[in-house]
Protein backbone atom coordinates (compact mmCIF):
# COMPACT_ATOMS: atom_id res chain seq x y z
CA UNK A 1 0.00 0.00 0.00
CA UNK A 2 1.04 3.29 -0.71
CA UNK A 3 -0.10 6.83 1.08
CA UNK A 4 0.04 9.60 -0.83
CA UNK A 5 -0.07 13.13 1.12
CA UNK A 6 -1.81 16.45 -1.11
CA UNK A 7 -3.05 18.01 1.72
CA UNK A 8 -3.02 21.76 0.77
CA UNK A 9 -0.19 22.50 3.71
CA UNK A 10 1.15 19.16 3.05
CA UNK A 11 3.87 17.14 5.64
CA UNK A 12 1.46 16.28 8.23
CA UNK A 13 1.71 13.04 6.72
CA UNK A 14 5.47 12.47 6.96
CA UNK A 15 5.59 14.01 10.10
CA UNK A 16 3.36 12.08 11.98
CA UNK A 17 4.13 8.70 9.91
CA UNK A 18 7.28 7.72 12.18
CA UNK A 19 9.56 7.43 8.86
CA UNK A 20 13.48 6.71 9.74
CA UNK A 21 14.58 7.15 5.77
CA UNK A 22 14.46 10.07 3.18
CA UNK A 23 10.87 10.92 2.08
CA UNK A 24 10.41 10.68 -1.35
CA UNK A 25 8.31 13.62 -3.07
CA UNK A 26 5.97 13.28 -5.33
CA UNK A 27 8.68 15.68 -7.73
CA UNK A 28 10.84 13.37 -7.10
CA UNK A 29 9.37 10.46 -7.79
CA UNK A 30 7.86 11.51 -11.06
CA UNK A 31 10.92 13.04 -12.28
CA UNK A 32 13.57 10.09 -11.74
CA UNK A 33 14.48 8.86 -14.55
CA UNK A 34 13.45 5.21 -13.35
CA UNK A 35 10.59 6.18 -10.87
CA UNK A 36 8.63 2.58 -11.12
CA UNK A 37 12.11 1.14 -9.55
CA UNK A 38 12.12 3.81 -7.32
CA UNK A 39 8.35 2.87 -5.91
CA UNK A 40 9.36 -0.17 -4.49
CA UNK A 41 12.01 1.98 -2.70
CA UNK A 42 9.52 4.28 -0.92
CA UNK A 43 10.08 4.97 2.57
CA UNK A 44 7.83 2.73 4.90
CA UNK A 45 5.80 4.22 7.79
CA UNK A 46 5.79 2.21 10.89
CA UNK A 47 2.48 0.68 9.94
CA UNK A 48 4.16 -0.46 6.72
CA UNK A 49 2.63 1.79 4.40
CA UNK A 50 5.22 3.34 1.64
CA UNK A 51 5.17 7.14 1.72
CA UNK A 52 4.70 9.35 -1.16
CA UNK A 53 4.96 13.44 0.53
CA UNK A 54 3.42 16.26 -1.81
CA UNK A 55 7.08 18.50 -1.43
CA UNK A 56 6.48 21.70 -3.47
CA UNK A 57 4.08 20.45 -5.65
CA UNK A 58 0.08 21.93 -5.73
CA UNK A 59 -2.83 19.43 -6.12
CA UNK A 60 -3.56 21.23 -9.59
CA UNK A 61 0.16 20.75 -10.87
CA UNK A 62 0.57 18.92 -14.11
CA UNK A 63 3.20 16.28 -12.26
CA UNK A 64 0.61 15.09 -9.57
CA UNK A 65 -2.02 13.83 -12.47
CA UNK A 66 1.16 11.44 -13.40
CA UNK A 67 0.52 9.52 -9.66
CA UNK A 68 -2.46 7.23 -10.11
CA UNK A 69 -1.01 6.02 -13.06
CA UNK A 70 2.75 4.98 -11.80
CA UNK A 71 1.30 3.45 -8.79
CA UNK A 72 -1.67 1.63 -9.58
CA UNK A 73 0.65 -0.48 -11.38
CA UNK A 74 3.14 -0.97 -8.40
CA UNK A 75 1.11 -0.91 -5.50
CA UNK A 76 -2.54 -2.97 -4.51
CA UNK A 77 -3.85 -0.08 -2.90
CA UNK A 78 -3.32 3.79 -3.20
CA UNK A 79 -4.55 5.92 -0.61
CA UNK A 80 -4.77 10.21 -0.93
CA UNK A 81 -5.33 12.56 1.45
CA UNK A 82 -6.94 14.78 -0.64
CA UNK A 83 -8.38 17.53 2.14
CA UNK A 84 -11.83 18.61 1.44
CA UNK A 85 -10.81 21.70 -0.82
CA UNK A 86 -9.89 18.99 -3.36
CA UNK A 87 -13.08 16.91 -3.94
CA UNK A 88 -14.99 18.74 -6.04
CA UNK A 89 -11.35 20.38 -8.49
CA UNK A 90 -11.44 19.69 -12.03
CA UNK A 91 -8.15 17.92 -11.35
CA UNK A 92 -9.78 15.59 -9.15
CA UNK A 93 -12.08 14.29 -12.05
CA UNK A 94 -9.63 11.19 -12.81
CA UNK A 95 -9.62 9.75 -9.09
CA UNK A 96 -13.59 10.65 -8.95
CA UNK A 97 -14.64 8.76 -11.68
CA UNK A 98 -11.82 5.95 -10.98
CA UNK A 99 -14.87 2.87 -10.63
CA UNK A 100 -12.61 1.32 -7.48
CA UNK A 101 -12.10 4.62 -5.94
CA UNK A 102 -13.92 5.05 -1.99
CA UNK A 103 -14.29 8.13 -0.72
CA UNK A 104 -13.64 8.61 3.31
CA UNK A 105 -14.71 11.87 4.72
CA UNK A 106 -13.42 12.36 8.39
CA UNK A 107 -15.48 14.56 10.70
CA UNK A 108 -15.06 14.84 14.16
CA UNK A 109 -17.10 14.46 17.01
CA UNK A 110 -18.28 17.65 17.50
CA UNK A 111 -21.85 19.45 16.44
CA UNK A 112 -20.28 22.17 14.02
CA UNK A 113 -17.82 19.61 12.42
CA UNK A 114 -21.27 17.75 11.99
CA UNK A 115 -22.98 20.42 10.39
CA UNK A 116 -20.28 20.72 8.02
CA UNK A 117 -20.62 17.30 7.18
CA UNK A 118 -23.72 17.83 4.68
CA UNK A 119 -22.16 20.06 2.65
CA UNK A 120 -19.32 17.98 1.99
CA UNK A 121 -21.67 15.57 1.30
CA UNK A 122 -23.33 17.57 -1.29
CA UNK A 123 -20.22 18.66 -2.86
CA UNK A 124 -19.20 14.99 -3.36
CA UNK A 125 -22.93 14.72 -4.73
CA UNK A 126 -22.43 17.48 -7.04
CA UNK A 127 -19.29 16.61 -8.71
CA UNK A 128 -19.96 12.89 -9.17
CA UNK A 129 -23.61 12.04 -8.97
CA UNK A 130 -25.70 10.80 -5.55
CA UNK A 131 -24.39 7.38 -6.64
CA UNK A 132 -20.99 7.95 -5.62
CA UNK A 133 -22.11 7.44 -1.84
CA UNK A 134 -22.26 3.78 -2.34
CA UNK A 135 -18.59 4.13 -1.97
CA UNK A 136 -18.29 6.65 0.87
CA UNK A 137 -17.46 6.01 3.92
CA UNK A 138 -17.94 8.52 6.94
CA UNK A 139 -15.74 7.87 9.98
CA UNK A 140 -16.74 9.77 12.94
CA UNK A 141 -13.21 10.91 14.87
CA UNK A 142 -13.23 11.46 18.30
CA UNK A 143 -10.53 13.61 19.38
CA UNK A 144 -11.36 14.90 22.51
CA UNK A 145 -11.35 12.70 25.64
CA UNK A 146 -14.70 14.47 27.01
CA UNK A 147 -17.66 13.43 25.73
CA UNK A 148 -19.18 14.71 22.54
CA UNK A 149 -21.32 17.64 22.61
CA UNK A 150 -23.72 15.97 20.13
CA UNK A 151 -24.79 12.42 20.15
CA UNK A 152 -23.03 10.36 17.12
CA UNK A 153 -25.56 8.17 17.03
CA UNK A 154 -28.04 10.99 15.19
CA UNK A 155 -25.06 10.89 12.35
CA UNK A 156 -25.01 7.43 12.10
CA UNK A 157 -28.84 7.29 12.13
CA UNK A 158 -29.16 10.08 9.28
CA UNK A 159 -26.49 8.76 6.79
CA UNK A 160 -27.81 5.19 7.78
CA UNK A 161 -28.81 3.36 3.93
CA UNK A 162 -27.51 6.80 2.43
CA UNK A 163 -23.44 5.86 2.66
CA UNK A 164 -21.74 2.90 2.60
CA UNK A 165 -21.06 2.41 6.02
CA UNK A 166 -20.46 5.31 9.16
CA UNK A 167 -17.69 4.17 11.50
CA UNK A 168 -16.18 5.31 14.25
CA UNK A 169 -12.75 5.82 15.70
CA UNK A 170 -12.36 6.30 19.96
CA UNK A 171 -10.49 8.92 21.63
CA UNK A 172 -6.81 7.67 22.08
CA UNK A 173 -4.50 9.57 24.01
CA UNK A 174 -1.27 8.37 21.51
CA UNK A 175 -3.07 9.97 18.66
CA UNK A 176 -4.32 13.05 20.36
CA UNK A 177 -0.40 14.08 21.28
CA UNK A 178 0.05 15.07 17.80
CA UNK A 179 3.49 13.21 17.21
CA UNK A 180 4.83 10.89 15.40
CA UNK A 181 2.30 7.66 15.57
CA UNK A 182 3.90 4.03 15.98
CA UNK A 183 0.91 1.67 15.25
CA UNK A 184 2.14 -0.38 18.85
CA UNK A 185 1.14 2.23 21.19
CA UNK A 186 -2.18 2.79 19.96
CA UNK A 187 -5.60 0.68 22.23
CA UNK A 188 -6.33 -1.90 20.86
CA UNK A 189 -9.49 -0.23 20.26
CA UNK A 190 -8.03 2.34 17.92
CA UNK A 191 -6.58 -0.97 15.98
CA UNK A 192 -10.17 -2.72 15.79
CA UNK A 193 -11.78 0.59 14.36
CA UNK A 194 -9.34 0.97 11.68
CA UNK A 195 -9.59 -2.23 10.86
CA UNK A 196 -13.22 -1.99 10.12
CA UNK A 197 -12.51 1.33 8.20
CA UNK A 198 -10.37 -0.80 6.07
CA UNK A 199 -12.70 -4.08 5.23
CA UNK A 200 -15.43 -1.02 4.81
CA UNK A 201 -13.00 0.83 2.08
CA UNK A 202 -12.28 -2.38 0.52
CA UNK A 203 -13.55 -2.38 -3.32
CA UNK A 204 -16.99 -3.52 -4.17
CA UNK A 205 -15.53 -6.65 -5.86
CA UNK A 206 -12.86 -7.62 -3.24
CA UNK A 207 -15.55 -7.10 -0.04
CA UNK A 208 -16.90 -10.29 1.41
Amino acid sequence: MAVVDLTVTGGDLRSRASIEDLVTTIDTLIESVEPEALVSDLPLSAAGARVVDRGDSRFDDPVVHRVPDLLRSHVDTAVYDLGADALGSRECVRLREDADAVFVLVVQARADAFNRLRAYLDLLANAVGEWVFERTVVVISHQNSAEPDVDPAELVGYLSGLVRATLEVPYDPHLATGLEIASWELRAATVDAYDRIRRATASAEGRQ
